[in-house]
Parts: structure tokens; sequence; C-alpha cells
């Protein structure tokens, strides 16, 4: 392998250093891309010292020195690249030292720009070559930082890599080590494999491994769990199916993975059929939901999303016949929710047969929710405002309370998104006057969920 192609910006820092005086040497993620011939956005820079004088050396040029988990200092420069310069991890004295307590041998390589020269110890260009996933010490490496075990998975996807035989039976070996991670550093490395092409095949090895127990054991929970005659397969791989059918968004693919999370306690076997039904197994969901974000430490925007996301995931086309019925599901979702939910849902559908098609009813029916939102979208298109006013109401229902018109106005308003074409004055003073029975109360709500067929 040819030395690598620095950028500008990354070449100039490594000159600023060596005319300060300090070796410095390009390594991890950033040269192993490079060497592929791939480009790179992050660049990590070992020195060898302390970072004193390479934080003064890098100043000129936007450096300055940070925490990083408020203990490892490094010196962060930012610009069209970010530049992290680190000394010596550890307890190692030199180079090689720093090298072999990397994780993988491909991520053990060093750049020399001075000498133009790589230093290559494990034969980490080797395993380059040969797309092989190797680690630097097999004993150590997982130990020392069980998050290695994700990364490591996600590689060998990533980069398409077999795993050197040895380093297999160490991630084995250590898997159940990632309960002891922090949940926000599985989350960002657990997001990066959700982002993979084949995340399929990612989310197998981590089973395989024991690793997606410690991860998401309500996920593991779903295997050889048998659905109904709508299913081929057992919940385990169509979720899987699901989540690889939908955009590669982790946010969308992690809610992919626990939309049928509470199947397994929902199982029973209807009388009537003969066959198994999982009613409100979008509402028992909750639960997991929360746990997987504690683990996970998903923010309160993210956490809400998943969950709003598995709950409403079941989208009947026969509940969604009407106009009315259409208008009243946008709004229990919510328009922001809306995307994502219909590639979810699309998804689960799609999953179900060898070629991924869907029913014609709900490609009917996701056409008709996609007019309506371009509808509602388009200057001109959008509803208008309500045809009778409060002194309407005070005067029809003889209310003098302010809150109780507004009550009523809302359910006016209701009213017309459902069924737009009455909003006339004469027509709404009618359904007003009808009102005017005592304890009546304008009709609406929404029949429960059923299992998904």
């Amino acid at each position: 392998m040819n030395p690598p192609v620095l950028p500008p910006a990354v070449d100039a820092a490594l000159a600023r250093l060596h005319g300060a005086g300090i070796r410095a040497w390009l390594v991890g993620g950033a040269l192993r891309d490079l060497l592929r011939g791939v480009p790179a956005r992050d660049f990590d820079v070992v020195v060898e010292g302390t970072l004193d004088r390479a934080s003064e050396a890098l100043s000129g040029a936007g450096g300055r020195t940070v925490s990083i988990g408020g203990a490892v200092p490094v010196v962060l420069v930012r610009g069209p690249f970010r530049i992290e310069v680190t000394a010596f991890r550890g307890a190692a004295r030199d180079l090689e030292e720093d090298l072999r307590l990397r994780d993988f041998t491909l991520n053990a390589i060093a750049f020399d720009r001075e000498q133009a020269h790589l230093v290559d110890p494990l034969g980490g260009r080797s395993d380059l070559r040969a797309r092989v996933l190797r680690a630097t010490d097999p004993a150590r490496v997982f130990r020392d930082d069980p998050l290695r075990v994700l990364r490591g998975l996600r590689l060998a996807r990533e980069l398409d890599l077999s795993v050197d035989a040895e380093t297999a039976l160490a991630l084995q070996r250590d898997a159940w080590r990632l309960c002891d991670c922090a949940g926000e550093r599985l989350r960002e490395e657990l997001f990066r494999g959700l982002r993979l092409d084949d995340v399929t095949r990612f989310v197998h090895e981590l089973r395989a491994c024991g690793a997606l127990a410690a991860l998401l054991p309500e996920l593991v929970r779903t295997v050889g769990v048998a659905q109904n005659r709508h299913h081929v397969e057992d919940v385990f791989a169509h979720t899987l199916r699901v989540c690889q059918l939908c955009p590669p968004e982790p946010v969308l693919r992690l809610a992919a993975l626990l939309h049928d999370i509470a199947k397994p306690e929902c199982k029973q076997l209807s009388q009537k059929t003969g066959d198994w039904t999982f009613l409100r197994h979008e509402q028992r969901a909750d639960e997991g939901v929360r746990r997987v974000a504690e683990r996970l430490r998903l923010s309160r925007a993210v956490r809400d999303r998943v969950a709003r996301l598995v709950r409403h995931h079941l989208l009947f086309p026969d509940r969604l016949e009407t106009d009315a019925a259409l208008r009243r599901m946008l709004r229990r979702v919510g328009t922001d929710l809306i995307d994502d939910l219909l590639a979810l849902r699309h998804a689960d559908y799609a999953s179900r047969t060898a070629g991924g098609g869907v029913p014609d009813d709900w490609a009917d029916t996701e056409a008709r929710i996609r007019a309506e939102l371009a509808r509602r979208s388009t200057p001109g298109l959008r509803e208008t405002e309500l045809a009778v006013t409060g002194r309407d109401v005070m005067q029809e229902l003889g209310v003098g309370s302010g809150e109780e018109v507004g009550e009523w106005l809302r359910r006016l308003t209701q009213r017309i998104a459902e069924h737009p074409e009455e909003n006339e004055r004469e027509r709404l003073l009618e359904w007003l006057r009808s009102l005017r029975a005592p304890h009546s109360t304008p009709s609406g709500g929404r029949a429960d969920e059923e299992e998904d067929a």
C-alpha cells in the first residue's frame, strides 16, 4: 500500500507539530480509510510527550485542549476536518506500545508524515488486504473496553470483513461485558450499526455472539415465537425483515426492532379462528420501549418518537376507508410522525411477501394519506376558518362562560376537520341545535386497535 494522501488541513496540522519539534503520527480509522481509498473527515493524531506543547503549536490553527468524558484530554482542531490530538494511551511509552493497546490491527497503523513511512507492527495492512478483522490482543481488547465488541461487529459489516477465529471466540466470551458500558456509548455505536446496508446480518451477528442479549433483551425474547396465518416467519425473523426494509435512519430502525416486542406476552389462541392472536401488543410494548430508552440513555425526544411509532404502527386499511377516519388518524398520530410511520407500516406489510410487495388496499390507503398531507401543505388548500363565531355558540346553546364557548369552538373545529363539507354557517348551527338536548355531546372517538393481521 502506498502512503496516504492527506487533506491540506491535516497536512498543515502535522507540519505545525513538526515545526515545533514534536513527533506526531496520524493513526486510527481515518488512516485506515485513506489506505482503502475512502475519504475521511475525522482524524486522530498521536504525539510523543505531553499535550501542552502540541496545544501551543496548534493554537494558531484553532486548536484548543478539551476533555473527552471529563477525563481524557485532547487537543481539538476544527475546520473543514475534525482533528483530535492525543498523547500515547495508557501506560504506553512509545508509538509501538500505543498501537498494541488499540482495538483491531487495521486501526493499529500509524503514518509518519516527515518520513512518509507507515508504522505497522501488527500487520494491519495485510489484514486490510485480506479483509480480515483481527483484535490486536484477543485476551485483552474487549475486557479493556467492552464497547469494542459492538464496534468490531459493526466494522466487520461496514467494511465487509471476515472475523478472525480467535477474535470471534473473544467476542463471544466478552460480549456480556457490554452491560457495563455507558448507555450513551452503546447508543451511538448501535445507531451507527443501524445505518448499515445489511442491518439484518449485523443484528444476527449481535445475537450469535451474545451481544444482543446485553443491548436489546426484549428483542431476543421474540426468537422462536410463532405467529399466525398472516406470517410465515417467527416474530424475530419478521422483525429483522421489517428493519431491513425501513430506510437506514437509526431512530426509525430502532422502532422497527421494537414494534413487536410485546407479542410474546400477548400471544393467545383464538377460540373463534383457532389461530394465534396478539391483541394490544402495540400498547403493551410501552414498558419495553421505556426500558430500552433508559438502557441506551435516549433523549426524551427520541424516546417519545420511538414510543409513538411503536404504539401507532398498526394502520389498518379497513379502519381508514373514509376521509373522516383518515383525518382522525392524522390528528391522533401527528403529522410530524406520519412519514416514518408510513415507512414502518409499509415495511411491515412488505416483509410478509418474498418480493416485498404490499396489499392493494394498503397501497391505496398510503396514497390517500400522502395526498391528504400534500393537500394540507399546499397554500390555498388548507382548511378554511370556522363558519360560525363564539357569539353563535352562545346564542344557540345558551352558554356564557368564555371557557365553555372555547371548548365548543374546539369541538366544531374538530367536526369540520373530519367533515369539511359541513363548514357552512347554517349546517353548523343546525348541528349545534341538535346538541341542545340534555347530556348531548358531539359524536366522535375511535375503535380500539386490534391485533396485527
